[in-house]
């Protein structure tokens, strides 16, 4: 690494450099940009923008139009009146089909049957029952930091 001249690579560098942005500056100023300018002004001042905007536009009202006379030929055609009485017609048989009494008597028998499940096993447990002394209320009361078991101090 002692052998390198870095001041010389430093050099080269900025020659290298500075010679690329002189032959960019003399191709910028070679090119005649008034003429690209006016090139381009005169493309675009020689399109049809009316012909184009309005070529665009009613092709858009074309389409709207086609779309309302589609609706209008939809809604002359469409027996909503004969599809909503088969669709009232059919859930309404399928009400009828179906015996309230006794799904009403079933939904009982289980909401009677879970809470008597609930209610079974509430008074059959013995929470008071413990091997190390405690049981599940002293586990409580000691897991919510004694919460309701404190006496508050005379002042």
């Amino acid at each position: 690494m002692d052998e390198l001249h870095w001041d010389v690579i430093g050099q080269t560098i900025s020659e290298g450099l500075t010679g690329i942005f002189t032959a960019a500056k003399t191709a910028l100023y070679a090119i005649h940009w008034d003429e690209i300018g006016g090139g381009l002004a005169e493309m675009l001042n020689n399109i049809d923008w009316y012909g184009i905007v309005n070529g665009v536009l009613t092709t858009i009202t074309a389409a709207l139009d086609e779309l309302r006379q589609g609706i209008d030929g939809f809604l002359a055609k469409w027996d909503w009146r004969d599809m909503a009485r088969q669709i009232y017609t059919a859930i309404n048989d399928s009400i009828d089909s179906i015996s309230w009494g006794e799904l009403g008597k079933s939904i009982g028998s289980g909401i009677k049957t879970a809470l008597a499940f609930v209610t079974e096993i509430l008074t059959k447990t013995d929470f008071c029952q413990h091997s190390d002394g405690g049981g599940i209320r002293v586990c409580l009361r000691k897991a919510s930091g004694g919460l309701g078991n404190r006496r508050r101090k005379q002042p």
